[in-house]
């Protein structure tokens, strides 16, 4: 089917079927970016909560790790440092090097933070589990070991980084489900 254009020459134009399917495919893209939004919203929502709860009279800086953690999941969901093992290993790694290095490493914090950014790294490396935020948590931990046990490593940095997980693969399988829906109806059109 062809129209002529405002220069005369003539051009195609999709038919009504494919603008209705083209159409279906935008909105179903549409609620995903929606689902995921609200999802990163929650998420950073309940990972404060889970910090408030591990450290009642402390600013949540582990936040800022899980919130790049999250970004990561749901922008970045194909890379490797996105993957299950990454992120919980990762963080974990992070935060017990950051616990190391903060309670054996004497020195300026300068150096203790170094230490343990360093530390995290070369463990991530070692494990297959690198994922950039966990430099961040070795970090927030190493700045503050007067603050963290062993038990810091369970709750909240385990616990975030599960829930991170968790939440994140519930959406994505979410996300299949109304993307799968759209273009299903795509093909009986």
């Amino acid at each position: 089917m062809t129209e002529p254009t405002t220069s005369g020459e003539p051009h195609a134009t999709p038919a009504p079927d494919a603008r209705a399917a083209a159409r279906r495919l935008r909105d179903g893209l549409a609620a995903l970016s929606v689902i995921d939004t609200v999802a990163v919203g929650v998420i950073v929502g309940l990972l404060v909560w889970i910090d408030r709860v591990a450290a009642p009279h402390q600013a949540p800086f582990l936040v800022a790790s899980f919130a790049s953690s999250v970004i990561i999941l749901f922008a970045l969901p194909d890379l490797d440092i996105a993957r299950s093992w990454s992120v919980i290993g990762g963080q974990l790694l992070g935060g017990l090097a950051g616990l190391l290095c903060g309670t054996l490493v004497p020195g300026p914090v300068g150096v203790v933070a170094g230490c343990a950014v360093a530390l995290s790294f070369v463990a991530m490396r070692l494990a297959h589990a690198v994922h950039p935020p966990g430099g961040a948590t070795a970090l927030v931990v190493a700045v503050q070991p007067h603050n963290q046990t062993i038990h810091f490593l369970v709750f909240p940095i385990l616990a975030g980084s599960v829930t991170i997980v968790v939440f994140a693969w519930a959406v994505h399988l979410l996300d299949r489900y109304v993307l799968t829906r759209f273009t299903r109806r795509d093909r009986r059109s």
